[in-house]
């Protein structure tokens, strides 16, 4: 986890990702949503660390494996108007 939070952060691409194929994708993604949520639970409480710096990951499974994306690299949202004027 540590190595992918670093490579999206550090990377200069737009929309980097990093898959992850596995048989069993579901059960894969549930294993790191179970990882990240124990780990800001963990990490609560000590100092000089950052409880919540996996919150940033965008973890998406399909049939064939797992994305990790980072949720700040998606596009800006854009804001229409019933009349269809963008704000």
């Amino acid at each position: 986890m540590e190595k992918a939070v670093s490579y999206l952060e550090n990377t200069e691409k737009d929309n980097a990702s990093i898959s992850i194929k596995s048989e069993k994708p579901f059960a894969l993604y549930m294993r790191f949503k179970k990882y990240i949520k124990a780990f800001r639970v963990q990490m609560a409480d000590v100092e000089n660390v950052i409880s919540n710096k996996y919150d940033q990951l965008l973890i998406q499974h399909d049939t064939i494996g797992i994305k990790l994306s980072s949720i700040l690299e998606k596009d800006e949202l854009q804001i229409v108007t019933e009349s269809g004027e963008q704000l």
